[in-house]
């Protein structure tokens, strides 16, 4: 991070390396607020959507590659911002991890989905 291109009111996410969920801090001196990137997302849309500059949009795609992509993937999960007329679709490219919405692990050699067990095995996904 360059300290003097941190300017007054700019958000940055500190953590490195960022992994797309962090709470953020602001500029210049990284005060600390209570802002996740899921809520600057939510706020970006909204924004967008509302202004009206955009009536006609029907999708909106939001993409992201690598740390992106694991935002992208999350927000996908858990984001708050939702429109009745607008369709959301998520592309997620070479992030370093998957999130899982359950305990159930694909394994290959079984071809079946495993839940894995505190002592390093498994049991059979119900």
């Amino acid at each position: 991070m360059i300290p003097d291109a941190i300017t007054d009111g700019l958000l940055f996410w500190r953590s490195s390396p960022y992994r797309g969920s962090a709470r953020s801090a602001m500029g210049p001196h990284a005060k600390a607020i209570s802002l996740s990137a899921f809520a600057v997302v939510d706020e970006w849309l909204e924004r967008l959507v509302d202004s009206g500059n955009f009536p006609n949009v029907r999708e909106i795609v939001l993409v992201g590659h690598s740390a992106g992509g694991q935002l992208v993937q999350r927000y996908a999960m858990v984001g708050k911002y939702q429109h009745e007329k607008i369709q959301f679709r998520y592309v997620v490219s070479a992030p370093s991890s998957y999130a899982y919405p359950s305990a159930e692990r694909y394994n290959v050699s079984e071809n079946s989905f495993l839940i894995p067990t505190p002592k390093g095995g498994t049991k059979p996904a119900d």
